[in-house]
């Protein structure tokens, strides 16, 4: 069955979840780092080592259900498994991510997946200044009606890799990851 590292469920608001170590893993798939589900909204998930492994089908952060208005950020966040997303975006909106180093390993598995469910579709989330490594597509979005940002308006600070600039995000295809 599945398993989870930390979940967040039904109105479960304003919360932080911070600066932990979660490893979820197991001989099926489905497997949960943290998981914010159903109406919880103005939560901050950060600093946390994320790891999850499977058969397939694990997520290393997921807002799903109208998990609206969240921040993400700072977090470390690894899946091994086909069919894999590092952050999963499923039916929820406004949410930014940011500082974020995402890998994952197995084949169909994402940075970034952007998932509508029938006309109930992601909009409005802003992804910047994150690492995606990935041999697979770093963000996948499902439908051609979700308006969600991969950036920033440009602005000088030191980004996630070390230069002056902070707006979009680092794409990485190497196996051994950190080097673009």
């Amino acid at each position: 069955g599945s398993n989870h590292g930390i979940r967040l469920e039904t109105t479960a608001n304003t919360n932080t979840v911070a600066n932990n170590t979660i490893s979820t893993g197991g001989s099926a798939g489905d497997n949960y780092g943290i998981y914010l589900f159903s109406n919880v909204s103005r939560n901050v998930v950060s600093g946390n080592r994320v790891n999850t492994s499977g058969t397939s089908s694990n997520y290393g952060i997921r807002l799903a259900g109208t998990a609206n208005n969240n921040t993400v950020a700072s977090n470390t966040i690894t899946t091994y498994a086909n069919s894999s997303y590092g952050l999963h975006v499923l039916q929820s909106n406004g949410s930014v991510f940011a500082n974020n180093t995402v890998k994952t390993i197995g084949n169909l598995s994402f940075g970034v997946q952007v998932e509508n469910v029938g006309l109930n579709v992601p909009t409005n989330n802003t992804f910047y200044n994150n690492i995606f490594n990935t041999t697979a597509r770093h963000v996948n979005v499902t439908s051609n009606l979700s308006v969600n940002n991969l950036s920033i308006q440009l602005i000088t600070a030191i980004n996630i890799v070390g230069g002056f600039q902070v707006g979009g995000n680092w794409y990485d295809n190497s196996t051994v990851g950190g080097q673009g």
